[in-house]
C-alpha cells in the first residue's frame, strides 16, 4: 500500500517538516537542536527514507501473469522457428513469399526460392512490409460520424454491424435508383476478381471500379493493338545478350524489378574461363538506377525519344526488309549504331521501353521486338503482365456519374482519392451521401467518410493471386487480424454478396469457408490445396502470345511533346506511390541514385541549375498548367540539360509518421497520367536542407602521399574493368604499401596478431559490384533482421544513420560523363582490426571464428573504435532511437505493437552503445547447431544464408567459409576480378569485393 503525506506535512518552509511521519509539524520539541540548521538529523533521514520508499516504488517492474497453455500445440516449439508461404500483391504483381513466424507472430519476410519469378530474392519494398503489419497507426475501432455534419445512426460495434448498416444505405440508394460504386486498388487476385463480377450480377446498380493510384496505360494499349492481349510484355533477361531501354527503369521502380534484376544480373557476372557477359545500353535524359547500371549510357532530351525510336525501328526495318515509319527521327548516328547491335543480336536482342511513356513509343518497341524475333515462347518475351487498358474509361464513366450525381454510395477499399486524385475528381467524391472507407491507416480519404472499417494486413487474410507465369499463388494469414474489427478486401465484398444473393456464395457461413471451396475446385482436389499451403504455389500454363499485327502500328501517332524545361513524374524508389509512405524504414531508405531520404526533391544537371540561377536545396516552384508545388533542388550528374524529375508518394496529411515531408506531386499529373510535362520554374528564395546519407565521391578521391614517389598517388575505393580485360586476365590494380611513413620508422603497417590460425570456421563475405544495381533489399533486410531503429530526418543530416550496411555510390569518368558505380559497405571484420586494440574496456573482440564482436554489456561509449575505422561503418546510439523516434512521431515510448516484429534472436541496443555489423552471428549460431545435430564437424557450404545476402534479388553477395576451399566464398575470393578495400592498411579484411565490368564492345554484326 503507498504512503501518503498528509498535507499537514506539506508546508513550503522545510523548518517546519516533521521529524517522524504523521507528527505534528507544530508540536516543540523538548530537546534542543543539536546544530542551528533548518533542516535536523531526525527531518533529513525521514526525507531520506521517504525518497527511497518512492523511488523503489516507482522502480518496481510492473506485474506480469504467465498463463501456461493447457494443450501446447505440437508444433510450436518455444525458440524455434516456424515458415510459412504466402504471397503479398503489390498492385497487379504478386510477390511469392516464405514468412518466419516466432512464437505465433511474424518476424521477418523473403522470398519463395521455389518459385521461379522471386527464387528466394525480395525487395526493399517487400521487406518493409512487417512494419506496415505492426504499425502502431493501423486503425482499431470502427470509426464512425467523422464526415462533417453526417452522424450515422446504428450499431457500429463489430465488423457484421457496420457491414450491415453499408448494406442497408446499399439497398436504400439501389431503391433510390441511384448507382453504387465499389473502388478497389489494382490487384491479381482470381478470388476478388470473381467476387467483383458477382457484386455487379446481384447488387442493383452496383459496379467495382479498380482505381488506380495513377493511369500509365500505353503498354497495356499497344499490346492491345499489336499483340491482342490484355497486358504488357515482361522480359527474361537472362536470355538477353543485347539491351536497350529508352527511359524505362526496370531495375528500380518497375514493379517486377525483384524478376528482372535476377535476369540481367545472372549475365553480368563474367569470368576469365566463361567471359560471356550481355550488354546493356541505356536511352535516357534522367540518371536512373537502371541507367547506372549500364555499359553505356546515351542521354537525349525527352521530347526526342519518340523520333529516336522511330530512327530505330526504320533501321531495322530497312535491314528486315519490312515498311519504315514516315514519322520524324532524331539522332540518326546513335540509332544506326545501336541497331547494328541488335541486328548482331539477332532474337536475343530486345527494347524496353519506360512504361510511362505514350502509346507510341510502346507500339514501336513491340514493332522492333518483332522484327528482331524476340517474342514467343522460350525467348526474351515469353510472359505477359494482365493490365488492363480499361482503366481509364471506367475512371472517366466513373467522373461522369459523379457529376450528374447519379452515385448513392461509395466504398473505398485501399485507395484514396483524397491524395491522389485530381481535385474535380476529390470535390465529386465529397459530394456523395454515403461514403465507406475500408484502409489500413486513418489515410486522407478515410477523414472524409462516415464509416471507416479497419482494414486487415495481407498478412492477416486469405487470398489468391496469379503471377504473370500464370502460376497459382495463396496469400495465407500468418498471425489472428490485430485489429479485431479488420475485414479484407475479399471478406468485405463477399459479405456485400452474401447479403444480396447467399446462393451465389454456395450459402457459405465464413468468407474462409467459400475461398477454399473455390480454390479446391479450381485445383481439382484436397490433396492439391495442402501442397499449395506447403509450397505456396501451384505451376500455370503461360499465357501464348498471338503473331504481332504490324500493320496496327500505323494507327499510332507520336503525342511526346514537351517544351526544353521538362519535369518527369514517376513513382518513389523507397515509399512507389505513397501507399507505404507511413513507413519509416522506407522513408529512411536513401535513394538509389541521389541518397537523400524523407522527402521528394527536384533533381537536376548542374547545368540546368546554373541556367536557372539555384543550387542545392534551394527550394523552387514547380508549376504545370495551372497546378504548382514547391520543392528543394538537388543537382545530379549524368542528366541531360532542362530535364528535371520529381516522385509521387511524398506529401501527405494523414500518417503521424509521413506527414509533414514532401509534396504532393500527384498536383502536376494530367488526369491522373504519370511521366513528361512542360514546366515552368520559378525560385522562391528559400531554402530547404535535404537529409542525405552521401554526397558526390569520386572512384579515387582520397589522396596518398608517397614521399619517395614525388607526387601524389590516389587510392582507388572502387575497380572497373571491361570484359576483354577479364578475358585477357586483368586483375584490379592497387597501390603498394606505404614506402615510408610519417617518420620513417616503419615500412608496412604493424600486425596486432601475427600468424592465427583459424579452425573450424573462418567466416567471410565476397561482394560482386557487376552484379549489384543498388536497389537498397540487403539494407531494409538487414534492418527488420537485426532490429535497427529509424532515426528521423533530422539525425540523417547529423550523419547518424544507423544502416548497419551502405550502398556508396562512386563516379568514375568526367562530369559531363559519369559512370556509376555501387559499393556495398559493412563492417569487414578485419583481422587485422584496428578498432579492437584501441577498446578501452574490450568491448569490440575478434573471435576464434574471425568475427569482429560487439559486446553491448561492456560498451561505454568512448567512440575510439569508429575513430579508428578506415570503413566508416560503426554505429553509434547517440540517442535512444527506438524510444526516441516514435515518441516525436507518435506521441508514445512503447509504440505497441511494434515490439512485435522485433527478432528476439538479436538485442535491442540502448543509448551510448557502439554497434554494427556481425555478419548475422545469430543465423551463425543457429546454423551451427543444426550442423551438430546432423553430425557434422563443419556448417555445410549453402546451409544458411545471411539477411543481405538472402534478400538480394541480383545475388551479389555471398556467405561462407573461407576454410573450406570448395565453398563458394573461397573460390569467389579467388577470382581474377577480387580485390580489399585499402588493402593498403594491412587490416585484412574478411571482405572481398570483385570488381565492376563492363562490356563496352559493341556486338559485332
Amino acid at each position: 500500500m503507498a504512503t501518503t503525506i498528509p498535507e499537514s506535512l506539506m508546508h513550503e518552509s522545510m523548518e517546519h517538516f516533521a521529524r517522524v511521519i504523521g507528527e505534528d509539524p507544530d508540536q516543540s520539541s523538548d530537546a534542543p537542536p543539536i546544530l542551528e540548521t533548518p533542516l535536523s538529523r531526525r527531518s533529513f533521514m525521514a526525507m531520506l527514507s521517504a525518497a527511497m520508499a518512492v523511488t523503489a516504488a516507482a522502480c518496481r517492474r510492473p506485474d506480469y501473469k504467465l498463463v501456461p497453455a493447457v494443450k501446447n500445440p505440437e508444433y510450436a516449439i518455444p525458440g524455434v522457428p516456424l515458415y510459412y508461404s504466402t504471397c503479398y500483391m503489390h498492385k497487379n504483381v504478386v510477390h511469392p513469399l516464405l514468412v518466419r513466424v516466432r512464437e505465433g507472430r511474424p518476424v521477418k519476410v523473403e522470398g519463395n526460392d521455389l518459385h521461379p519469378i522471386v527464387g528466394g530474392k525480395s525487395s526493399a519494398l517487400i521487406q518493409a512490409t512487417l512494419f506496415e503489419l505492426y504499425d502502431p497507426e493501423r486503425i482499431r475501432p470502427i470509426l464512425v460520424g467523422r464526415r462533417p455534419g453526417v452522424i450515422p445512426s446504428g450499431n457500429y460495434s463489430t465488423p457484421a454491424n457496420a457491414l450491415a448498416q453499408i448494406v442497408e444505405a446499399i439497398r436504400t440508394a439501389s431503391g433510390e435508383g441511384k448507382h453504387i460504386r465499389i473502388l478497389i486498388d489494382e490487384h491479381c487476385s482470381p478470388a476478388i476478381e470473381t467476387l467483383a463480377r458477382l457484386v455487379e450480377q446481384h447488387v442493383p446498380n452496383a459496379q467495382v471500379v479498380v482505381f488506380p493510384w495513377a493511369i500509365a496505360d500505353g503498354a497495356a494499349e499497344a499490346s492491345k493493338a499489336l499483340l491482342g492481349i490484355e497486358g504488357a510484355l515482361v522480359p527474361s533477361l537472362e536470355r538477353a545478350d543485347v539491351i536497350v531501354s529508352v527511359d524505362a527503369d526496370f531495375l528500380g521502380t518497375d514493379r517486377n524489378a525483384v524478376y528482372h534484376t535476377r535476369g540481367f544480373a545472372a549475365r553480368r557476372k563474367p569470368t576469365q574461363s566463361n567471359p560471356v557477359m550481355s550488354r546493356f545500353i541505356a536511352v535516357e535524359g534522367r540518371c536512373s538506377q537502371t541507367g547506372a547500371a549500364a555499359d553505356e549510357r546515351v542521354v537525349i532530351h525527352p521530347r526526342d525519344y519518340e523520333s529516336f525510336l522511330t530512327a530505330l525501328y526504320n533501321h531495322i526495318a530497312q535491314a528486315k526488309g519490312a515498311q519504315q515509319l514516315a514519322h520524324p527521327t532524331s539522332h540518326r548516328d546513335a540509332a544506326a549504331r545501336i541497331a547494328r547491335e541488335l541486328l548482331a543480336a539477332g532474337e536475343r536482342g530486345c527494347v524496353l521501353v519506360g512504361e510511362h511513356l505514350p502509346p507510341y513509343a510502346h507500339a514501336v518497341g513491340i514493332a522492333i521486338n518483332t522484327l528482331l524475333g524476340s517474342i514467343g515462347e522460350g525467348k526474351v518475351f515469353a510472359h505477359v503482365l494482365p493490365m488492363s487498358q480499361m482503366r481509364r474509361p471506367a475512371v472517366e464513366a466513373l467522373r461522369d456519374d459523379l457529376r450528374n450525381e447519379r452515385v448513392g454510395v461509395v466504398l473505398l477499399s485501399h485507395v484514396n482519392p483524397e491524395y491522389t486524385a485530381d481535385a474535380e475528381m476529390r470535390s465529386l467524391l465529397r459530394r456523395v451521401e454515403h461514403r465507406f472507407a475500408h484502409t489500413l491507416i486513418d489515410d486522407e480519404t478515410a477523414q472524409q467518410c462516415t464509416i471507416t472499417i479497419p482494414a486487415a494486413h495481407q498478412y492477416e487474410s486469405w487470398g489468391d493471386a496469379v503471377a504473370f507465369d500464370d502460376s497459382y499463388c495463396i496469400q495465407q494469414p500468418l498471425i489472428a487480424p490485430l485489429p479485431v474489427n479488420a475485414l479484407s478486401t475479399g471478406e468485405l465484398l463477399f459479405g456485400i454478396v452474401k447479403a444480396f444473393a447467399p446462393e451465389a456464395v454456395g450459402n457459405a457461413e465464413k468468407y474462409f469457408d467459400y475461398f477454399k471451396q473455390t480454390v479446391v475446385e479450381r485445383l481439382g482436389s484436397e490433396a492439391r490445396w495442402e501442397e499449395l499451403l506447403r509450397t505456396g504455389f501451384v505451376p500455370g500454363q503461360p499465357q501464348s502470345l498471338l503473331k504481332p499485327n504490324l500493320a496496327a502500328l500505323s494507327n499510332f501517332r507520336p503525342t511526346l511533346d514537351v517544351s526544353e524545361l521538362a519535369v518527369l513524374v514517376v513513382p518513389s524508389s523507397s515509399v512507389y506511390d505513397g501507399s507505404h509512405a507511413n513507413n519509416p524504414w522506407l522513408l529512411e531508405c536513401p535513394d538509389p541514385v541521389t541518397k537523400h531520404t524523407w522527402e521528394n526533391v527536384a533533381v537536376m544537371s548542374p547545368q540546368t541549375a546554373e541556367k536557372l540561377g539555384v543550387q542545392s536545396e534551394d527550394v523552387i516552384r514547380i508549376t504545370v498548367g495551372s497546378a504548382a508545388i514547391d520543392v528543394p533542388v538537388l543537382t545530379q550528374y549524368g542528366m541531360h540539360e532542362g530535364v528535371i524529375v520529381t516522385t509521387l508518394g511524398f506529401g501527405r496529411q494523414a500518417g503521424k509518421v509521413a506527414a509533414g515531408f514532401g509534396q504532393n506531386a500527384y498536383a502536376l499529373l494530367n488526369a491522373g497520367r504519370t511521366g513528361y510535362y512542360s514546366a515552368a520554374i520559378t525560385k522562391t528564395g528559400q531554402r530547404s536542407p535535404i537529409a542525405r546519407t552521401q554526397k558526390y565521391f569520386h572512384a579515387q578521391f582520397t589522396k596518398h602521399w608517397e614521399p619517395d614517389a614525388g607526387e601524389d598517388k590516389f587510392r582507388p575505393i572502387v575497380h572497373e574493368l571491361t570484359l576483354d580485360e577479364v578475358k585477357s586476365g586483368k586483375r584490379p590494380e592497387g597501390i603498394e604499401f606505404p614506402s615510408v611513413g610519417s617518420d620513417g620508422h616503419f615500412k608496412i603497417p604493424l600486425n596486432i596478431v601475427d600468424g592465427y590460425q583459424y579452425k573450424g570456421h573462418k567466416w567471410g563475405m565476397v561482394i560482386d559490384m557487376s552484379a549489384c544495381t543498388g536497389c537498397n533489399a540487403c539494407v531494409v533486410a538487414c534492418e527488420s533482421e537485426n532490429n535497427i531503429p529509424p532515426v528521423g530526418k533530422d539525425q540523417v543530416m547529423r550523419g547518424r544513420v544507423m544502416h548497419w550496411i551502405r550502398l556508396d555510390r562512386y563516379y568514375l569518368g568526367t562530369p559531363d560523363d559519369p559512370r556509376s558505380v555501387v559499393q556495398p559497405m559493412l563492417c569487414q571484420h578485419c583481422e587485422n582490426a584496428p578498432c579492437e586494440n584501441v577498446c578501452p574496456v574490450a568491448a569490440t573482440v575478434h573471435s576464434p571464428e574471425g568475427l569482429n564482436e560487439m559486446v553491448y554489456n561492456r560498451c561505454v561509449g568512448t567512440r575510439y573504435c569508429l575513430n579508428n575505422c578506415p570503413y566508416k561503418v560503426r554505429r553509434f546510439n547517440f540517442l535512444a532511437y527506438f524510444r526516441r523516434f516514435y515518441e516525436e512521431r507518435l506521441g508514445t515510448a512503447e509504440p505497441h505493437p511494434l515490439d512485435l516484429a522485433m527478432n528476439p534472436d538479436v538485442t535491442v541496443r540502448m543509448r551510448g552503445v557502439m554497434e554494427k555489423c556481425t555478419f548475422c552471428v545469430q543465423r551463425i549460431n543457429e546454423a551451427k547447431y543444426h550442423a551438430k545435430d546432423q553430425g557434422h564437424a563443419r556448417v555445410p557450404d549453402g546451409a544458411f544464408q545471411t539477411a543481405c545476402e538472402q534478400a538480394c534479388p541480383a545475388s551479389a553477395i555471398t556467405f561462407g567459409n573461407l576454410n573450406d576451399s570448395s565453398s563458394r566464398v573461397a573460390t569467389l575470393r579467388a577470382s581474377e576480378r577480387s580485390f580489399l578495400v585499402l588493402e593498403e592498411l594491412n587490416v585484412r579484411p574478411s571482405v572481398t569485393y570483385l570488381a565492376k565490368v563492363r562490356n563496352t564492345t559493341p556486338r559485332a554484326v
